[in-house]
């Protein structure tokens, strides 16, 4: 038994309509009908990248909205600790442990929560039976989640080397 899909038909046809159009293109209109077919066929690939990048983001801020409140908490804290005019050692090796733990802490809940919206988002697209697409999606999703993950470092790391604990 032949099973066809509805995307498996739609693929065929928009392929088999470029190479037309590109053979018929290239054989009467040239160069002008081939920027065209480049920008027809770039556009499409970009648009399904910027939603994989958005769906990556919102994933990764969801994953830290779930820890801000913590955050926002232990730099506060640290902030005004280090505003006192008197400090002791103790009191910063205090709150450096404090700090340490409560960021161990938020790292391990919040890649538990991106964790949990990886899976999902790689249990919709597992649904579909083609592996190769599969393995592009996926490798991409990851891509935009690790920049994703390294610009939020990239913002976080100057905050938390300027406390006066660190320092």
């Amino acid at each position: 038994m032949l099973v066809i899909y509805k995307d498996d038909i739609i693929s065929s046809v928009v392929s088999v309509t470029i190479v037309a159009f590109l053979l018929l293109g290239y054989k009467f209109i040239s160069n002008h009908f081939i920027g065209a077919l480049w920008i027809g066929v770039a556009f499409p690939i970009a648009v399904s990248l910027l939603v994989l990048m958005i769906r990556a983001g919102f994933a990764v801020l969801e994953s830290l909205f779930l820890v801000s409140a913590e955050l926002s908490l232990l730099i506060f804290l640290s902030q005004s600790y280090c505003n006192i005019p008197i400090r002791s050692v103790a009191s910063d090796l205090a709150l450096r442990n404090l700090l340490i733990i409560g960021m161990m802490y938020m790292i391990l809940k919040s890649f538990g929560s991106l964790r949990g919206a990886l899976k999902s988002n790689f249990a919709n697209i597992k649904k579909r039976k083609r592996l190769m697409h599969e393995i592009v999606v996926m490798a991409s999703f990851l891509l935009f989640t690790v920049l994703m993950i390294w610009q939020i470092y990239m913002v976080m790391n100057p905050i938390i080397n300027n406390l006066c604990i660190f320092r």
